[in-house]
């Protein structure tokens, strides 16, 4: 009798889906476990349901699980990195195939917000009847002043720029301190100068020829050597936050200043960051006018939906800046307009001797030295503005890119407000982003696809564009989130249309499709400019 009672209560322990053991020791694995089967068979029977309900609104389509399931698939797949992209998260996609690419809204730090938020973009110029009057003399759209008054407000002060060199300087000094045989150096945007005011900074370190360390070239011994470094910085007290991310495929160390707040991301040299760099000065040196503010203002379109770091899927600055060139180069031939900059006597003005002058302040050699700007207001001085609009650096500075923009004596302008238009609806709903690909060196061309599926065999979708500084590299092979950032780009464009399309001289357009809330940009900024 025992022994029927025991295997009464032996069978009904068993699980309820075959091959599913729970294992005793720890039951978490097996709550686990039947969480997993319970998720399969309820996608299952949503999945039947679906093929059953198609099949009655639609009798002639001929529906079964095996042509649904890959939709019901893409669609989560696509949920499942658009949620981990807003909150900061990288997402495994080498296995996943297609997914549907959604839109992605203002999240992280310009999340929308119902309280202590400011009361308009903090670019927008304060309304006055001189200025409306200069308005209605040009010819360019509502869109391109403002992108104007964007650049103009986002390009970095002298006091800032002093600050970011003082890091570097400090930086560089604490390496040295550690001597260890190596020297670090800046690269990328600081050295361009096409950097965000809160943007960070990157820097690379760099042996010296006479130490063994200078013949590794593994990653162990890489990974080795920024352990020690990363112990070292650790505990020498000029951080405030040190992140280990040296498991990444280019292994790197993030480290936040405690006096700034800006942060350094530490990689070791492998050449071609110097080189990147370089290639990034010789296509500045033509265009530089449009290329520069059309990387700003699609940079802080990415961040803003946390779709500018390849760690998310998203476009990373580097790939950033050569998707610009590419179209600068290819389609703004195609689509281009310009206006006749005017007087202040309203007289047409035919001298790019201005223009020169001014792109010359976007040199690497006078990135720190030769621009000038006005003192940011703190965050509460902002705040506490009335006016309906107004700038946040008082009156624009004489000779720098767009200073004195409506009374310089400038001749034919391209409108950025077209440009932007342009990139936003090439990227968005015309780039063939399964055949085709793009490369810069050594002119810049559309060709196919060297591989038809690109990184993966059924990522098809990838953005492949060849890096100049090495021509093997494809750049876009690791921004899986591609399709999130080509929906979030075909929006944009739609909303610059749809604004357009109601006539006469639209305000806040830029406002509109960058979207998200700058209080938390202001306060941010404000604090690095008192570092």
């Amino acid at each position: 009798m025992a022994l029927v009672r025991k295997n009464t209560l032996r069978s009904r322990s068993r699980p309820l889906v075959r091959g599913l053991r729970p294992n005793r020791k720890h039951p978490s694995a097996a709550a686990l476990y039947s969480a997993s089967a319970i998720r399969v068979l309820v996608g299952w029977i949503v999945v039947r349901a679906w093929c059953w309900h198609l099949a009655i609104s639609s009798p002639n389509i001929l529906l079964s699980p095996s042509t649904v399931i890959p939709y019901t698939m893409a669609y989560t797949m696509g949920a499942e990195i658009k949620a981990n992209l807003m909150e900061g998260r990288p997402t495994r996609t080498k296995s996943y195939s297609d997914y549907n690419g959604e839109t992605i809204p203002p999240c992280g730090d310009y999340a929308p917000r119902s309280t202590l938020s400011l009361p308009r973009a903090p670019w927008s110029p304060r309304t006055t009847a001189t200025t409306t009057t200069l308005c209605a003399t040009q010819l360019q759209s509502s869109l391109h002043e403002e992108i104007v008054q964007f650049m103009e407000y986002m390009k970095p002060t002298s006091h800032e720029l002093a600050v970011r060199d003082g890091l570097v300087k400090r930086f560089t000094d604490l390496i040295r301190s550690f001597r260890m045989g190596v020297a670090v150096q800046p690269v990328g945007s600081y050295v361009t100068g096409l950097f965000l005011p809160t943007s960070d900074i990157d820097m690379v370190l760099t042996f010296n020829t006479t130490s063994a360390r200078s013949t590794y070239s593994s990653n162990y011994f890489i990974k080795s050597d920024l352990r020690i470094i990363l112990a070292k910085i650790q505990t020498s007290g000029f951080a405030s936050k040190v992140v280990d991310v040296l498991q990444a495929s280019v292994p790197l160390i993030r480290i936040t200043d405690k006096v700034t707040g800006i942060d350094i991301d530490l990689t070791a040299a492998d050449t071609h960051g110097v080189l990147a760099t370089a290639a990034v000065q010789k296509w500045l040196k033509t265009d530089v006018d449009l290329i520069k503010t059309l990387i700003t203002v699609v940079k802080m379109f990415l961040t803003i939906r946390r779709c500018g770091t390849t760690y998310t899927g998203g476009l990373n600055s580097y790939v950033l800046v050569w998707m610009v060139v590419a179209w600068v180069k290819l389609e703004w031939p195609k689509t281009k307009k310009t206006f006749v900059r005017r007087n202040k006597d309203n007289k047409d003005v035919d001298d790019l001797s201005a223009l020169t002058a001014a792109i010359g302040g976007l040199s690497v050699s006078s990135a720190s030295s030769s621009r000038t700007a006005n003192p940011a207001l703190t965050f509460q001085d902002l705040m506490q503005r009335t006016e309906p609009g107004y700038l946040l650096a008082a009156s624009p500075p004489k000779n720098s890119l767009h200073g004195n923009y409506f009374s310089s004596t400038t001749g034919t302008e391209p409108d950025l407000g077209h440009a932007l238009k342009g990139f936003l609806k090439f990227y968005g709903q015309d780039f063939d982003y399964v055949n085709q690909a793009i490369k810069i060196a050594p002119t810049p061309a559309y060709a196919p696809k060297p591989y038809l599926f690109s990184r993966y065999p059924t990522q098809q979708y990838l953005l492949s564009i060849f890096d100049p500084a090495d021509t093997t590299i494809d750049m876009g092979s690791k921004a899986y989130a591609i399709k999130h950032v080509k929906a979030s780009f075909q929006e944009a464009y739609g909303t610059i249309v749809r604004l357009e399309r109601k006539g006469g001289h639209q305000p806040d357009i830029l406002s509109k499709v960058l979207g998200g809330d700058f209080t938390k940009f202001v306060q941010k900024r404000s604090a690095m400019a008192r570092g």
